[in-house]
């Protein structure tokens, strides 16, 4: 056992860079499959995901958007400092974004790749950073993105880059990272669906927490446009917390915090 052991060994040391390198990276793939497969959440799951391309697979930074109702959608990030940040906040209206640059033409061409194509494309472009209530430029050089395929459906990409030190493109290093996200699809396929209205629901429900709307929410058409969705899937997110009775709709005056009103109904 231990000669074979040590013949692998050798025969792996023996391999030219680039192959010793897929060899290491795909052998980490491997390892955190069976982890993520754990995971029965879909935020929890692209957390980990984004977590394990900085700690395994070497990407300074990373973040996955996923497609829904005309809209990249954020899930989790990281910052200039290398840490995860939430940016489920995060909306990218798909109208703006292929106006903005070659980006939107590239990922609709990713949604329909054969198996021969290359998996995943990179260009120099302005480097972004969420902050919590808006995306900021931070520098300037390659951003790469790699698709998501769920099959059967269902569309999201991972974008990295190397914003913190101003490393050079690595292909080697993006060809694993193509290999892990076609995993990561056939993983985020067999999770519950979530859809962008319980995630605008979630937001809300923060904002209320943090003191951003403190009695009052802002009526739906304000929502819809501070958090780049359309009007129906604001209306969607506002209903479904007052029917949790986290918020409570008054007939000609708005939406309001339902604990607020308990507070108020029981002091009167």
């Amino acid at each position: 056992m231990s000669h074979t052991q040590n013949s692998d060994r050798d025969r792996h040391s023996a391999l030219p860079e680039p192959q010793s390198t897929v060899f290491a990276g795909l052998r980490e793939v491997a390892t955190v499959v069976d982890e993520l497969m754990a995971y029965k959440d879909k935020d929890v799951l692209y957390r980990r995901a984004v977590e394990f391309c900085r700690d395994h697979l070497g990407l300074e930074r990373c973040a996955i958007y996923v497609l829904e109702d005309n809209c990249l959608c954020g899930t989790f990030g990281t910052n200039r400092e290398g840490q995860t940040t939430d940016e489920r906040g995060h909306r990218l209206p798909l109208t703006a974004f292929w106006s903005e640059n070659t980006w939107g033409t590239w990922i609709k061409r990713m949604r329909y790749l054969r198996p021969q194509d290359r998996h995943w494309v990179m260009a120099e472009v302005d480097h972004r950073e969420w902050t919590g209530n808006k995306a900021v430029t931070i520098g300037k050089g390659w951003v790469a993105v790699t698709p998501i395929h769920a099959p059967g459906g269902g569309f999201a990409v991972l974008f990295n880059d190397a914003a913190i030190s101003g490393a050079a493109f690595d292909e080697t290093k993006q060809e694993i990272v193509a290999i892990f996200c076609s995993l990561l699809g056939s993983i985020a396929k067999s999770r519950p669906p979530r859809h962008l209205y319980e995630e605008v629901a979630e937001t809300i429900k923060e904002d209320v927490m943090s003191q951003v709307y403190k009695e009052k929410i802002p009526g739906e058409r304000a929502l819809a446009k501070k958090y780049n969705i359309n009007f129906k899937t604001a209306n969607r997110a506002v209903s479904k917390l007052v029917e949790e009775g986290f918020l409570y709709r008054l007939k000609g005056k708005g939406t309001y915090v339902a604990s607020v009103l308990d507070k108020k109904a029981a002091s009167s």
